[in-house]
C-alpha cells in the first residue's frame, strides 16, 4: 500500500463546508488528489497537517454538524 501525504487543507478550521466541498489535498505516486467534506458542517480539527504521511482509512479531520437554532 502506498503512502499519501497531505499536500494541502483547502478549508480552515472553523469554516463552514458544504458535503461534496473538497477541503484538503493528498497525494500519492505525485498525483494530487481532492478529498470531498462527507457531511456538510464546521471543520473543527485537523488530524493530519500540510505534508504529514497518511494511510487510505485515516481519519484527516473532523467535521462537527451545524445545529439548526430552536425555535
Amino acid at each position: 500500500q502506498q503512502p499519501l501525504r497531505v499536500g494541502a487543507w483547502l478549508t480552515e478550521m472553523g469554516e463552514t463546508v458544504v458535503a461534496g466541498d473538497p477541503v484538503v489535498e493528498v497525494m500519492i505516486k505525485g498525483i494530487v488528489f481532492d478529498v470531498e467534506a462527507p457531511a456538510s458542517g464546521i471543520l473543527r480539527r485537523c488530524e493530519r497537517l500540510d505534508g504529514d504521511g497518511a494511510k487510505v482509512g485515516d481519519t484527516l479531520g473532523w467535521i462537527e454538524p451545524e445545529r439548526e437554532p430552536s425555535a
